[in-house]
């Protein structure tokens, strides 16, 4: 009786542990797929925190987004037109945002970010014709979170 019991404890822990430690985060830096229709738009990987538990991790501050897109391919758009995108890796972000960067031309170092509405993993791009520059940050926890620019054309 007392072994049963003794096992029947034992056994609960071992669950109990596995159920804890189980992680909702990937075990490396995930990269990301954007794309518009069936156009891939380049992205260069740019701030990023990715640090487990009494493990150590990284973390790298990158380039302000303007000198990250500087080298990449830009994709062209129409106004209006939805741009989706996706973290490879089957442990999704819990929460994903994309920001329109500003520049200031002033100030490199202190440019703006506005938020754009997402429906899902997508937004629609919307502007005059010209080049813009964004940055989608998928967020995982406190410790684990990325962020990838991007540059668009606006074809009208």
């Amino acid at each position: 009786m007392k072994k049963s019991l003794v096992l029947g404890v034992i056994g609960c822990l071992l669950v109990l542990v596995f159920i804890l430690y189980k992680s909702d985060v990937p075990s490396k830096i995930p990269k990301t797929v954007v794309m518009t229709g069936n156009q891939d738009i380049e992205t260069a990987l740019g701030y990023y925190n990715w640090f487990d538990k009494n493990k150590g991790g990284n973390t790298a501050f990158g380039e302000i987004p303007e000198n990250l897109v500087k080298e990449l391919q830009t994709g062209i758009v129409k106004n209006g037109e939805r741009v989706y995108f996706e973290f490879k890796t089957s442990k999704p972000p819990k929460r994903n945002n994309v920001y329109l960067i500003v520049p200031n031309e002033k100030e490199p170092l202190e440019f703006g970010m506005i938020e754009q509405p997402l429906d899902g993993n997508s937004f629609i791009v919307h502007g005059e014709g010209g080049q813009y520059i964004y940055v989608l940050t998928g967020y995982w926890d406190d410790s684990h979170h990325i962020d990838y620019a991007f540059k668009i054309t606006i074809n009208n």
